[in-house]
């Protein structure tokens, strides 16, 4: 038996997935808000506390909101729940299947506006199955069409992210492609197997000029073969033994502590011997 004296739960979602907006607008939070408050209302339903999920997938159940409303009704506080439909619940079936168990458990009244299901009207009931498999399938095929069309748009040579990474800017004249960011204090560093130098390209300041100052000491391992003045771009060839790459380990905690230990102890001498 329902007890109307506790809270009337309105559950809202929206995701930032296509799949789950279904229309745009007719779904944003705020409208679905609007929509339940009046369903309640004219049901005569009180004790109304909204229950928000913004921006999260239908796919999963961790989700903040939902999870204090099923807490809720685990602990007696909620009497009935309403949402717009069965796709604001979830997209996965066995996952809907069980909450409205533990909601049959607790005398939790569910409606599901748009759906036409209302859990003290148990000929309502007999479709639901059906349509939280059809809402589980949905989400998985676009699914599937998202991944696709992003593979596609990556084969086709466009970025598939939406900030160009450091070093690049997006086209003024085309945002499907980035071109070099020449600002940006970058080095690209180029070579083959075959060839026995290194090109290097920078706009580091600390690289330009050592590798300046190792050319004018060195010139036949190492010389400038272009600069931009406007840019501060320098381009570079070196010898390839000369150059090098040098990859360490990450610091153990044992040789972390002993750094830490060092360095206290060399800071404490200097102090002395300043004193």
């Amino acid at each position: 038996m329902t007890d109307y004296s506790k809270i009337t739960a309105l559950y809202s979602r929206l995701s930032v997935g296509d799949e789950d907006r279904d229309g745009g607008e007719s779904n944003s939070i705020q409208n679905q808000k609007i929509f339940l408050e009046n369903y309640a209302r004219g049901q005569h339903l009180t004790n109304i506390r909204h229950y928000i999920d913004d921006d999260e997938s239908g796919r999963f159940f961790d989700r903040s909101a939902y999870s204090r409303m099923m807490d809720d009704v685990e602990n007696g506080k909620i009497g009935v729940c309403i949402m717009k439909d069965l796709t604001r619940w979830g997209r996965d079936y066995l996952q809907v299947g069980n909450a409205m168990e533990i909601f049959r458990r607790n005398n939790v009244r569910f409606i599901a506006v748009n759906n036409g299901i209302d859990s003290e009207k148990p000929d309502t009931l007999e479709f639901a199955p059906f349509i939280n498999i059809m809402s589980e399938w949905y989400a998985k095929d676009i699914s599937k069409k998202v991944k696709t069309g992003i593979k596609t748009k990556g084969m086709s040579g466009k970025p598939i992210v939406t900030e160009a990474p450091y070093g690049y800017v997006k086209d003024p004249d085309n945002k499907d492609f980035w071109i070099i960011d020449e600002e940006a204090e970058i080095t690209d560093i180029w070579f083959d197997e075959k060839d026995p130098l290194i090109y290097i390209r920078t706009h580091n300041t600390d690289l330009k000029n050592r590798l300046t100052a190792y050319a004018a000491a060195h010139p036949s391992e190492c010389r400038q073969t272009d600069a931009d003045p406007d840019t501060g771009c320098m381009e570079f060839e070196i010898a390839k033994g000369r150059f090098s790459f040098r990859l360490t380990a990450p610091y153990s905690e044992e040789r972390r502590r002993a750094a830490s230990e060092a360095a206290k102890a060399n800071t404490s001498n200097f102090t002395r011997s300043v004193v």
